[in-house]
């Protein structure tokens, strides 16, 4: 896709998708997938296509181009601030490489967002996080119970599911990241 000038964009789909919204985990699978479709190491992904995907790629695919990821005037202040003196950092080495393939969150130590800081020192700067938490920890107990039939379903489903995601894995894998094949 890059090589055809296709913009591509990393993102979290939020925790209905991935069980997670960690931008750099999103950013490290990125980057190993880039790994399945050729042994050859210069066709990879590199850290900085990695981290361009996460930053101005994801910005473009959403249409918030010019507006957002990255550090600019003109640009929205969100900003990532990480501590480089937590162990994904120690020695600081190569920056893109350590952010794509060691940081995990660990070491964020505080977050603005257009220009406001949100998170400080590792703590919520505008919300009740406590409150939070016990609010979508409610929410939660609650729709579980409410969608037990369908969860009862799904779980018949589970086994029948898993072998036919068996035999497609055993199938070869046909997608490829260049488009000139």
């Amino acid at each position: 896709m890059l090589n055809s000038g296709v913009t591509l964009g990393i993102g979290s789909g939020g925790s209905a998708s991935a069980d997670h919204q960690n931008m750099f985990e999103a950013m490290r699978m990125a980057s190993f997938l880039s790994r399945l479709d050729d042994p050859d190491p210069e066709t990879w992904l590199g850290t900085w296509d990695i981290l361009r995907a996460g930053t101005l790629g994801g910005t473009s695919a959403l249409g918030l181009a010019g507006m957002v990821g990255r550090l600019a005037p003109g640009y929205k202040a969100d900003v990532v601030f990480v501590d480089l003196t937590n162990i994904n950092f120690v020695p600081l080495n190569n920056i893109a490489n350590q952010i794509v393939n060691c940081e995990d969150s660990s070491a964020v130590d505080s977050v603005m967002i257009g220009g406001r800081m949100v998170l400080e020192g590792r703590r919520f700067v505008s919300l009740d996080f406590d409150k939070l938490r016990h609010d979508v920890q409610a929410t939660v107990e609650r729709l579980q119970e409410q969608n037990q039939p369908s969860k009862e379903r799904m779980e018949a489903m589970a086994k029948f599911v898993s072998s036919h995601c068996v035999g497609f894995s055993c199938e070869g894998y046909h997608v490829h990241r260049s488009l000139d094949r």
